[in-house]
């Protein structure tokens, strides 16, 4: 039997779908998601016109911003996400969802949402006290193992970021720190934090496979076999830490990442210099270029290179980047970059310590150059390091960015 969910239960059940763990941060799919529950009201509306189903190549343009040249004979992307969402609407509805009203599933082989009452859920709301009881019972020592899983993760990051100061001076004894009241985040970080609803996290990581890359968004569980590192996630964390909001910040891979996401969102990007995806176009503005067939940095002036190490598993030398510079609309784009691991851990911290020390430090070498109060301006440190690790810092390098070069010649 058919069933339609009124506006109002169609939109409560569409936020907490997206507040869920199930879905996660897959930009795409919640795009996907939002997308197909509007076509599903204009279809509701008497007075819409709008009739007929959503097809492939209309999801391919409207939301995943392909060409009208978009080919589905060729290009089967809109076919794969229409399936991940599938199955994640299937696993909301065995865990977080399983006591809603309805459930909205998409029916193989067409680009549709359906609608059916859930009779388990109001089997469910028949059974005695007894069931209700233990059934929160179970809630309640889950949520106790989770909050004890959080709190163990809290001290380990603390104790791990404390350990990993570059500088001593800048590091205190844990009662001196607890004493102390917390420093504001450095006037950089300004625009992503006034903003997080517009911020979008990408990460540059080589290609996952599609079962995989949705387990990395949603920070639920750990998986070995993720083409991501341990150092990586650190690097993402000390990031989100700088506010709460940052937790509900949507993270996406370099190779997601289209025109149009800069030009509406802040942008920052961790990852390695390889794996920048379209956003390669910012060195068209930077004082560096990136040759791939070298794998390093070359000063477009001195011609001077910082060339990436041979090995990560001994002692080498790193080179990390930082750079924040204007977006192509009222937008801004933050880069941490480097060639391995210890260059983007390190860097992640520098750039978001709340220190005062560190922000004081920080601060000196856009001062001391001038280099435009702030913004459009890039970093280059040297990074020694042993077996992952960063093991000191020396900025070899700070100069302006010409964010014009960078989306004049990304348009071209």
């Amino acid at each position: 039997m058919s069933y339609t969910p009124s506006k109002q239960a169609l939109l409560a059940q569409l936020e907490r779908i997206h507040k869920s763990n199930v879905v996660g941060r897959s930009s795409n799919l919640n795009k996907l998601l939002d997308y197909l529950v509007d076509k599903q009201l204009s279809k509701n509306d008497r007075k819409s016109q709008v009739e007929h189903n959503p097809k492939e190549t209309e999801i391919a343009i409207e939301v995943f911003g392909k060409t009208t040249e978009f080919n589905t004979a060729e290009d089967s992307s809109v076919r794969v996400h229409i399936s991940r969402l599938r199955k994640k609407l299937e696993e909301y509805y065995q865990s977080e969802g399983k006591n809603e009203a309805f459930i909205i599933s998409i029916p193989v082989g067409e680009y549709r949402l359906a609608f059916a009452e859930n009779s388990l859920a109001q089997t469910r709301a028949l059974d005695g006290s007894e069931k209700t009881l233990n059934s929160h019972a179970l809630i309640n020592r889950k949520t106790l193992i989770l909050m004890a899983v959080l709190c163990l993760l809290s001290v380990s990051l603390h104790g791990f970021f404390y350990y990993q100061t570059p500088n001593q001076s800048l590091a205190s004894s844990p009662a001196h720190v607890s004493n102390k009241v917390k420093p504001a985040p450095h006037f950089l970080w300004q625009d992503f934090i006034q903003f997080p609803r517009r911020t979008l996290i990408v990460l540059g990581a080589p290609s996952l496979s599609e079962p995989n890359r949705d387990e990395v968004a949603t920070w639920v569980k750990p998986d070995h076999q993720l083409n991501i590192s341990k150092n990586q996630i650190l690097a993402l964390k000390s990031l989100l830490s700088l506010t709460d909001d940052f937790r509900y910040t949507p993270i996406v891979y370099a190779e997601d990442l289209t025109p149009n996401d800069l030009k509406q969102k802040n942008v920052v990007y961790i990852g390695h210099f390889a794996n920048m995806g379209i956003l390669q176009n910012y060195f068209n503005g930077s004082h560096f270029s990136y040759r791939v067939e070298q794998t390093a940095l070359v000063s477009k002036a001195s011609q001077e290179q910082y060339v990436a190490p041979n090995t990560d598993s001994e002692q080498y030398v790193d080179y990390g980047l930082f750079a924040k510079l204007d977006g192509p609309r009222h937008s801004k784009l933050y880069i941490i970059s480097g060639f391995t691991d210890s260059a983007l851990l390190w860097l992640s911290w520098f750039a978001t310590s709340n220190k005062a020390d560190a922000q004081k430090e920080f601060g000196h070498y856009i001062g001391d150059y001038e280099l435009d109060n702030g913004d459009n301006f890039e970093l280059l440190f040297k990074i020694p390091s042993l077996q992952g690790t960063d093991m000191g810092y020396e900025i070899v390098a700070q100069s302006k960015v010409d964010s014009h070069a960078v989306w004049h010649k990304m348009q071209q």
